[in-house]
């Protein structure tokens, strides 16, 4: 039987079909290795630094599924909770599996801003009502009610702020979370 070189198409093919194996792997493995797919993507996306290309929603979404399925990867031991909801997937963490309080704060931001998983998803809840824009301080510094107006894009903001401080302090969380959790083999 001969040997033949693959062509940088069947490269290509092959590379994506080790990815997405998981045909060997236990329910655990399969779920990190997702995770770790989904969490690369989104550090090359925030790592090209042009979220007006690929979409700030893009980057929420594709991180908070990477470290959705980081935690599922953690307790599927028992019933793999179909929720999207960060918040509840902490809690079913067996306390053997420790978290520093700060990851387990980031993680509950980026949960927050993403309205449990589903504002990064869709515009609409099941009942047809819109997500409300994500509270995020855009101007910290305002400590009054301020209006910032760029095309049709009209910001009001007062007093009430939201605790999840701006866009880019919440992918440098991202950046963290995926870097410290996912990437890397415990």
């Amino acid at each position: 039987m001969g040997f033949f070189e693959l062509d940088e198409i069947d490269q290509a093919n092959l590379k994506i079909y080790e990815e997405i194996d998981v045909e060997n792997l236990s329910n655990v493995e399969a779920l990190k290795k997702y995770s770790k797919s989904f969490g690369k993507t989104a550090l090359y996306l925030i790592n090209k630094n042009e979220f007006d290309k690929s979409g700030i929603l893009s980057i929420f979404f594709i991180a908070h599924l990477s470290i959705e399925l980081y935690l599922k990867s953690l307790i599927s031991q028992q019933k793999i909770p179909t929720s999207h909801d960060l918040k509840k997937i902490l809690s079913l963490i067996p306390s053997n599996i420790s978290l520093s309080e700060e990851i387990k704060s980031k993680i509950l931001d980026i949960n927050n801003i993403g309205k449990n998983g589903f504002g990064f998803r869709y515009p609409i809840d099941k009942k047809g009502k819109k997500y409300e824009n994500f509270e995020v301080e855009i101007f910290p510094e305002l400590n009054c009610s301020e209006t910032y107006k760029n095309n049709k894009m009209i910001i009001t903001k007062g007093i009430k702020q939201s605790p999840v401080k701006n866009y880019l302090k919440m992918i440098d969380d991202i950046k963290i979370l995926i870097e410290e959790l996912i990437l890397i083999e415990k």
